[in-house]
């Protein structure tokens, strides 16, 4: 997965035999529902550190992009723990960062 390249299902696929057009749609909105979600992820967090934090690699990402195999829900919790987790560094971060501009100086400024 690269940050240049939306995960967006490429490919239309048919319905399976026996299954009506409308739920093979719906599969294929949930999919991109889905895929667009984990994009949006690895725009905020970077692809590749994304793909290390879940314990992915990039080929495996990018296989999920291409929908060349199947992008399960564990993938997508992966990535929303991944997320917490850097979301939590950057507010203990902030925490930081506040206290330290509470500190008085010892210029009287």
């Amino acid at each position: 997965m690269t940050a240049a390249a939306p995960i967006l299902p490429e490919n239309r696929q048919t319905p399976q035999s026996g299954q009506s057009p409308e739920k093979g749609q719906s599969r294929l909105a949930e999919r991109a529902k889905k895929l667009g979600a984990l994009n949006r992820a690895g725009a905020l967090m970077g692809c590749a550190k994304l793909a290390r934090e879940m314990g992915q690699s990039d080929r495996t990402m990018r296989a999920y992009a291409a929908c060349e195999i199947a992008l399960p829900d564990a993938v997508l919790i992966g990535a929303a723990g991944a997320l917490e987790r850097e979301a939590q560094a950057m507010i203990d971060h902030a925490a930081k960062l506040r206290a330290l501009a509470a500190q008085p100086r010892g210029d009287g400024k």
